[in-house]
């Protein structure tokens, strides 16, 4: 009896979750093994701080990713499932030259349609190349009365809002 129990408990439903988040090409219940949505290849995170001058402090970081992966998708319901966000993109050969003439169009995306001209591209079979972002902060340390803290967390938290465009 407890073992009918566990099973019943622990039982989900596979299609739903492989229909709902799952690029496929055809029959989401048929998924073949590629690579996963969280994939990369090589990550990079650099960063320190510089000793304390005059009450400044320099902060340098850089974290850089590769090898992450995405896919092409129809944006529409090709497979009949009923969800327009899961169907995998047929790459047609007389509208991908286009993009290949594109010097705006990356070499990832450009490598992709060509691996995958005139048939259904692979779910995660493009790789983006690497890109990194640097951060450098400088921070300066000093005592404020409460006064002066409020007039400070003022005017910081009404200045986003002069800055959006047109007030949105």
């Amino acid at each position: 009896m407890v073992r009918y129990q566990r099973q019943y408990l622990f039982n989900g439903n596979v299609a739903n979750s492989a229909t709902l988040s799952t690029l496929v090409e055809s029959d989401h219940r048929n998924l073949r093994m590629t690579y996963s949505d969280n994939q990369f290849r090589n990550k990079v995170v650099l960063y320190g701080n510089s000793p304390t001058i005059a009450g400044f402090t320099l902060g340098i970081r850089y974290s850089g990713i590769g090898g992450t992966r995405f896919s092409v998708t129809s944006g529409g319901n090709i497979n009949g499932n009923f969800v327009d966000t899961n169907d995998l993109a047929y790459i047609f050969p007389q509208l991908t030259q286009s993009l290949l003439d594109d010097p705006e169009v990356g070499k990832a995306l450009k490598n992709y349609i060509t691996d995958y001209n005139n048939q259904i591209a692979e779910r995660n079979g493009g790789k983006n190349g690497f890109y990194g972002v640097w951060d450098v902060r400088v921070a300066k340390k000093s005592s404020l009365t409460k006064l002066e803290l409020l007039s400070f967390l003022l005017i910081f938290s009404i200045l986003p809002i002069c800055l959006t465009k047109n007030g949105e």
